[in-house]
């Protein structure tokens, strides 16, 4: 685990659904909600169709954002940065796509992962590394809001 920012690397590991933000070349805009896992190192790891927009924009416009929020706990990590496609006989597409599939939501132990669900058709795997990372807490227990974690990228 990344010791040096662990509630953020607890919420981002606890909180695998987000918002992908990403662009065409003339920057028109399109966010879609995506499962993701991250490393120690805070890279982001998702998985979308080759024929999808967010492939199509991420191939013409490498830079992305993911923005990923908890109403009950009023926290965010907004990231961006450059993704980059991963190969599918590469080790890190091979760990990054067994950590997408064992994502269950607590407690549903008979739940599909949602790369069961995709179908058919050939499947990318992306890894977002941030340039910037900005965690905040703006709960009770966390006063003031926590600071642009930044320097960790």
């Amino acid at each position: 685990m990344n010791l040096e920012y662990p509630e953020a690397y607890s919420f981002l590991t606890t909180h695998p659904v987000a918002i992908l933000s990403t662009s065409t070349h003339d920057s028109r805009p399109w966010g879609a909600a995506v499962y993701y896992a991250i490393d120690e190192s805070f890279n982001f790891f998702f998985m979308t169709h080759v024929e999808s927009r967010k492939c199509q924009n991420l191939s013409e416009n490498p830079y992305a954002a993911i923005t990923v929020a908890s109403n009950d706990e009023q926290t965010t990590a907004q990231v961006s940065g450059l993704a980059v496609k991963l190969l599918g006989d590469d080790n890190e597409a091979n760990e990054a796509f067994r950590k997408l599939a064992a994502i269950r939501p607590p407690g549903a132990q008979t739940w599909s992962p949602p790369v069961s669900k995709m179908d058919t058709g050939k499947i990318m795997v992306f890894k977002l590394k941030p340039d910037t990372l900005q965690f905040s807490q703006f709960n009770t227990n966390h006063t003031p809001p926590s600071a642009d974690i930044t320097k960790i990228i």
